[in-house]
């Protein structure tokens, strides 16, 4: 190889870097190329071709330019981050965390290695290793926003929703253009039961990135849980317009369907959940109640059974079972069923009151007196539970 030929490859490779980093990736990667046409073993120029490829979502070119680089010098840290972050884009999260502790171990206090393996043991469920990997680069690089966007997700995950606001909330103070922030805390903020706020935290990704799929399921969810439900349906239309197979939209509009009362619309939707994720419980569950409103319990016993299949401990299905067993007259079945609703979870009033129900059939008025009477503590509005203990009292004074 020439001089000549070397110092045009750098004059390449300096183009293709500083256009990568103006975000003109497809000039990058044209320039880079150059370079290594001109010279074949330019590590640098494959790592950043590789950076270029990945920003365009060309995982696979990324992955192929980064072994490249890596063949040309085993030591290059950047070029293994670069891999670990490929395979997290395409799922692939053992082989990112290989990657990011060999980047780890070649730079040891390379913030970005830790954030992208917080970010693999995040989506592998290692939430705790995520917190320390996130805590770790943000101990390296205090601004990082990024990190501190992806320590909020894993404390979410943990159930951490106050300490998961305060991480959204400094990511986004370091970077206010920061459309997946503004979702996470959205998250947050649904879990505590903020669903206004919620909805101006989706309503702020929107803004910034109007395809977020995402963001409009995740103000459909949170309209459902305010009632609002023909909103809700504005924007599960609006994420099944943007990806076709969002399971969780279909999931979330049948459920606002259902709440119209328009159970057939409900049922097609939730048949389009199931279809796209067959071990969706929710969404049998979800088809099942709709299927009891039309009447049809056989149907629903065997959604609601589908669901504890597929989800042991999942109250809401019991519940949903035991409405379909009273319905059809088999209150031993259906009190089981309450049972367990309320075993699994002890704040459960609809599970309360439906067990009062049943006990009012069966003539056993006490029991359904103390079932309304805990409803109503947990729930004091709640106009179905007056009537049973109404009703329970009414068969007391009868009993008398």
């Amino acid at each position: 190889m020439t001089d000549e030929s070397k110092q045009q490859a750098e004059e390449f490779f300096i183009s293709g870097r500083s256009k990568a980093q103006a975000g003109d990736y497809q000039g990058a990667i044209s320039d880079l190329t150059r370079a290594i046409e001109l010279y074949p073993n330019y590590a640098e120029a494959y790592y950043n071709r590789g950076f270029a490829n990945g920003r365009l979502g060309n995982y696979q070119s990324a992955l192929a330019d980064y072994d490249k680089a890596i063949d040309l010098n085993p030591n290059y840290a950047e070029a293994y981050n670069g891999r670990c972050f490929t395979h997290s884009r395409l799922g692939n999260y053992p082989q990112a965390l290989a990657n990011a502790n060999k980047a780890i171990e070649l730079k040891l206090n390379y913030a970005e290695a830790y954030n992208n393996r917080g970010f693999a043991n995040s989506r592998l469920g290692n939430y705790p290793q995520a917190l320390a990997d996130h805590e770790k680069a943000i101990g390296l690089k205090p601004n990082y926003a990024e990190a501190y966007n992806n320590k909020g997700f894993a404390n979410s995950r943990l159930g951490n929703y106050q300490q998961a606001l305060a991480d959204h909330e400094k990511a986004t103070e370091l970077y206010p253009a920061f459309a997946e922030a503004y979702y996470n805390r959205g998250f947050a903020n649904s879990r505590l039961g903020k669903y206004q706020q919620a909805i101006a935290d989706y309503n702020k990704a929107i803004e910034l990135k109007p395809d977020y799929a995402e963001a409009y399921n995740g103000r459909g969810f949170a309209n459902n849980s305010l009632g609002k439900y023909e909103l809700a349906l504005a924007d599960y239309n609006q994420v099944i317009a943007l990806k076709p197979d969002f399971a969780d939209a279909y999931n979330g509009r049948g459920f606002a369907y259902s709440q119209l009362g328009k159970y057939e619309q409900a049922i097609a939707d939730y048949n389009k959940a199931i279809e796209l994720n067959p071990t969706y419980a929710i969404a049998y569950t979800g088809r099942g109640s709709a299927y009891s409103r039309l009447r049809d319990y056989q149907k629903a016993l065997t959604d609601h059974s589908k669901a504890i299949d597929l989800k042991s401990n999942y109250p809401e299905a019991y519940n949903g079972r035991g409405y379909a067993y009273s319905r059809l007259g088999e209150y031993p079945q259906a009190l089981a069923d309450y049972n367990k609703a309320t075993e699994l979870n002890p704040n459960y009033a609809t599970a309360y009151n439906s067990r009062g129900i049943v006990y009012n059939q069966l003539g056993k008025y006490q029991q359904a007196l103390d079932d309304a009477n805990k409803a109503l503590k947990l729930n004091p509005n709640y106009k179905s539970a007056y009537t049973t203990r109404d009703n329970a009292l009414r068969g007391l004074e009868r009993q008398s």
